[in-house]
């Protein structure tokens, strides 16, 4: 999808529309963005906890938890 189209000179230049629904634009704002990076980081770093195979084993282990 293109939002605008301009010459400049002898420069063709196309600009891209926002493809995001307005419904996931929070997806994309820079504190989401940050707090992706923070648990992928604790995830490479094994700072997690799980899988678990149901919910009695997932509970025990949140009780246990260091937070």
């Amino acid at each position: 999808m293109i939002a605008a189209i301009e010459i400049n000179g002898e420069t063709l230049v196309i600009r891209p529309a926002k493809d995001i629904r307005p419904e996931q634009e929070h997806f994309s704002s820079a504190e989401w963005q940050k707090k992706e990076a923070e648990a992928d980081g604790d995830i490479a770093e094994g700072r997690v906890i799980g899988p678990f195979h149901d919910v009695a084993d997932a509970l025990e282990a949140l009780k246990g938890a260091k937070v």
